[in-house]
């Protein structure tokens, strides 16, 4: 049986192959890497963005913005439709297909577009999804749709030094910049700084709220048809005896949660006054964590009825009801 050896070769045709392999693969794993970041605080958020080609065939380009925000996972997935509408038109590829990969330590994200590619239907997708971010996955999912570039998503480790390089510029986003989405900020490869309008129609980000909250106090659901409004906490005034009078009230670990969550997600309910302002009706412990955490507004409830009334009506002590949602 003969042995096959393979010896060097030197020749031109030999190393002009060796080239040419190279090539085609480099061509085949050419892609623009884009990390994504949001931030979130007190109903405001920022995102963020860095992208730049795997071979160096196009400039490092960052991009961030801001706007108002309900939720740190709603700004994760902002980061990522303001990328896709933006980062393209930016590179001068809107008409021409590349492979674009986002990074990002958000695992809702990367699985929901992973599965996307997968073929996995819009349904079956938002089941692993938080509900109370249906709309901006909706927004993606057409974003996916039309988009001409093959788009995919890779989880990262959260010490990933370009992550927390989007994730300084996301927080500087949301501390230093108004809340007007119609624009986007550009750092280009030579530095400069560039304001320019927002390839993205800006979407509704008014706050949302989840049901498996609210189904844990009753006296909620009758009040699920009225609007839902945003009051300043310095027109609600406590004026009912039993607020008035209370000996302790028990957060419960509430300003620990709501600290993180940076806005009251539960909404209390309030009487209007001749003057202008509001008396409290339920929900001091809410409404004096916001007042604690130095939140501007609170989500609330409006109603005709005293203190009394409502405990009638529902048949629940103002605390009791205070206990079980803060």
């Amino acid at each position: 049986m003969g042995v096959i050896q393979i010896l060097p070769c030197h020749s031109e045709k030999f190393s002009y192959f060796i080239r040419l392999m190279k090539e085609v693969i480099n061509i085949s794993n050419e892609k623009l890497i884009a990390y994504i970041d949001g931030s979130y605080y007190n109903c405001k958020g920022g995102w963020s963005c860095v992208s730049f080609h795997n071979y160096g065939l196009f400039p490092k380009i960052e991009i961030f913005g801001s706007c108002q925000s309900f939720d740190s996972g709603q700004m994760e997935v902002l980061a990522c439709i303001k990328a896709i509408a933006n980062m393209p038109r930016l590179y001068g590829l809107s008409s021409i297909p590349c492979p674009i990969e986002f990074r990002t330590d958000y695992y809702f994200l990367v699985n929901f577009i992973n599965g996307y590619n997968h073929g996995v239907s819009f349904k079956k997708l938002l089941r692993f999804s938080p509900r109370n971010l249906n709309a901006e996955f909706m927004e993606l999912y057409k974003l996916l749709q039309v988009s001409k570039h093959k788009i995919k998503a890779k989880k990262v480790n959260s010490k990933d030094s370009w992550l927390n390089k989007v994730d300084k510029h996301a927080k500087y986003a949301l501390h230093a910049l108004s809340e007007d989405n119609s624009f986007v900020f550009c750092i280009k490869g030579d530095g400069s700084l560039e304001k320019i309008p927002d390839a993205h129609k800006n979407m509704p980000l008014e706050p949302r709220y989840s049901s498996k909250q609210h189904n844990k106090v009753k006296w909620i659901k009758p009040f699920m048809l009225e609007e839902l409004v945003h009051i300043p906490t310095e027109l609600i005034q406590i004026t009912e005896d039993i607020h008035l009078h209370a000996k302790r009230i028990d957060f419960r670990g509430g300003l620990k949660r709501y600290k993180h969550k940076g806005h009251i997600d539960i909404p209390i309910v309030v009487r209007p006054l001749p003057n202008g302002t509001y008396s409290l009706v339920v929900g001091i412990s809410r409404l004096c964590i916001a007042k604690l955490l130095g939140f501007k507004e609170i989500p609330a409830f409006i109603s005709d009825m005293t203190h009394k009334e409502f405990m009638q009506k529902y048949g629940e002590d103002s605390y009791l009801i205070a206990q079980k949602i803060t």
